[in-house]
């Protein structure tokens, strides 16, 4: 039986270990010995992926944006992906976007998103976290995604906000008992307005090194996430941060 040193790489809105842990332990994992390794940094994966300690590292196609040269320089390169289980985004919120009260304030990190919500409800105050702190001059750092989602959930509870955007995997893991509202590419109901996800949501793909065989690494990979990848890398690959967020 091959085998396998198998790396993670997750974030909080993207959480591979978890991912990858449940495929292993499904009917649908390859029949192979795998090992798996939770990795610190993108660095610290590419290294261990260049001295062989690992074989293949899945990781968030989100954090390999930018960083694909030192991909290359360390003669490694994308083998596969995984098809994303939740991209949506999510509104906490007592009322859906339709009926938000005039002059709601809904927080979003998104650009995108903070733009598709202005032109599906006029008269709401869709603003970013920074922009809320300063417009409120209030004194607040905000830390790593579950902080800081955390935080928003605070000000909703207190009335200081009707709502936020979360990512669906995150609102999961905080055990948020007010009601989500998901903003769907294709609405069930109609009328409802169309949300496109933010750039490479939820994503994961298969990093490995160029000489890596290929027939091993498609045991982890899927067509439809391997198509993802593809197009999202072939239209936004290049673009800056900015232009991303």
């Amino acid at each position: 039986m091959e085998r396998i040193q198998f790396g993670t790489l997750s974030i909080s809105s993207c959480p591979v270990n978890q991912y990858m842990e449940k495929f292993f332990e499904s009917s649908e994992a390859p029949d192979a010995q795998i090992e798996t390794k939770k990795q610190e940094s993108f660095i610290q994966a590419l290294e261990n992926l260049q001295n062989g300690d690992l074989d293949l590292l899945a990781m968030p196609a989100r954090l390999l944006h930018g960083k694909q040269m030192e991909m290359y320089e360390a003669d490694c390169q994308v083998h596969g992906a995984r098809t994303p289980r939740t991209p949506n985004m999510v509104l906490v919120s007592e009322n859906k976007i339709q009926y938000q009260p005039k002059s709601a304030i809904i927080l979003c990190e998104s650009k995108l998103i903070r733009r598709q919500l202005r032109r599906s409800r006029g008269g709401m105050r869709v603003l970013s976290p920074n922009a809320f702190i300063e417009i409120e001059k209030r004194d607040e750092s905000l830390g790593n995604e579950l902080e800081r989602y955390s935080w928003m959930e605070r000000l909703r509870q207190n009335n200081e906000i009707d709502g936020y955007i979360i990512p669906r995997v995150i609102y999961s893991t905080l055990n948020i008992s007010e009601r989500r509202h998901t903003l769907l590419p294709d609405p069930q109901n109609r009328g409802d307005d169309h949300f496109l996800p933010t750039a490479y949501s939820d994503l994961v793909v298969l990093v490995g090194r160029k000489n890596y065989p290929n027939k091993n690494a498609k045991l982890f990979s899927e067509i439809e996430g391997e198509t993802v990848w593809k197009i999202q890398n072939h239209f936004i690959g290049k673009m800056d941060e900015n232009q991303l967020n």
